[in-house]
């Protein structure tokens, strides 16, 4: 009888113990996968192996509740415009603009839809995105000659749009790449 009671006992003991440490998981595993793509893609951005980057940006977009989500959908439209596939881009920053209109990166997005429309000569098009830019952000240049607005993107690329009373002028890596004048 105590055996079988000692058994008994190691037997809730264990399945308690099981129960416990099983449900002290701060971290889901979904999530630190996620974190592991992130920075494996990160990683290959430094090395300049953009399509093994891209191929972990891509797997992170399979759970569209992940926290790296936006900078993944991002990636995935900023690889496209480095591998010069701009029908590929367009798509993939429409698909940003219609998540994300109100995120603070969405300027850049519309200055890449401007320039692509710009490509394929849909003036009306580049237009509508051209007013998008002026209307994105609506700031006092009060007692300043302008304002400036940073983002450094998932491969790394270092975006400034520098507003001045008469225009916008968005640069790349320090290099201007477009200047929008109102």
């Amino acid at each position: 009888m105590p055996a079988r009671l000692f058994l008994s006992r190691t037997l809730v003991l264990c399945l308690f113990l099981t129960t416990l440490v099983s449900s002290f998981n701060p971290v889901p595993l979904e999530a630190s996968e996620e974190s592991y793509y992130y920075k494996q893609a990160l990683k290959l951005v430094r090395e300049g192996r953009w399509d093994a980057a891209y191929a972990y940006y891509n797997s992170i977009l399979r759970n569209p509740k992940s926290r790296y989500y936006k900078v993944a959908l991002f990636a995935k439209a900023e690889y496209y415009m480095l591998s010069k596939d701009y029908r590929a881009a367009k798509l993939a920053w429409e698909n940003f603009i219609e998540q994300y209109p109100d995120a603070p990166e969405t300027l850049f997005v519309y200055v890449h839809c401007y320039r692509i429309a710009q490509k394929e000569r849909a003036s009306d098009v580049a237009e509508n995105y051209k007013q998008k830019i002026v209307q994105s952000q609506q700031l006092s240049l009060v007692f300043r000659k302008s304002k400036k607005f940073d983002f450094t993107s998932p491969f790394l690329h270092k975006y400034q749009a520098v507003y001045s009373i008469d225009k916008i002028e968005f640069l790349k890596d320090g290099i201007p790449f477009e200047k929008i004048l109102y």
